[in-house]
């Protein structure tokens, strides 16, 4: 699967369950819950000093004040049933904005 199928999948999820979605930030103020994305690094194919292949990896953070293990639940089972690996890297309560940011972390897809 390429990332831009991948995050494609990110944000038909959030469309269907009303969550809005975007790569890296708002240039607006929205409502929890919210997601955002991020390619944060690369794990690329390598030989002979050159890279062969990029291997991307996607983050994903959703943002939630209510119901936050039941949209995880919805994510982490929209993400199985996608095919991704993934793993929940973090969960953590952001008192300034009162609002829970778990993150996950996609894993191998392929440039494109």
């Amino acid at each position: 699967m390429s990332i831009s199928e991948a995050i494609k999948i990110i944000e038909d999820f959030g469309k269907d369950n009303g969550i809005a979605v975007a790569f890296s930030h708002f240039t607006e103020a929205v409502t929890p819950p919210y997601m955002v994305y991020l390619v944060p690094a690369t794990d690329n194919f390598n030989a002979d000093n050159i890279v062969y292949q990029v291997v991307r990896e996607l983050e994903v953070e959703l943002y939630t004040r209510e119901n936050t293990l039941q949209t995880e639940s919805l994510l982490e089972n929209a993400m199985t049933s996608s095919g991704f690996a993934w793993d929940k890297t973090s969960q953590t309560w952001i008192d300034e904005d009162k609002v829970f940011m778990s993150v996950y972390t996609l894993g191998d897809f392929l440039n494109g």
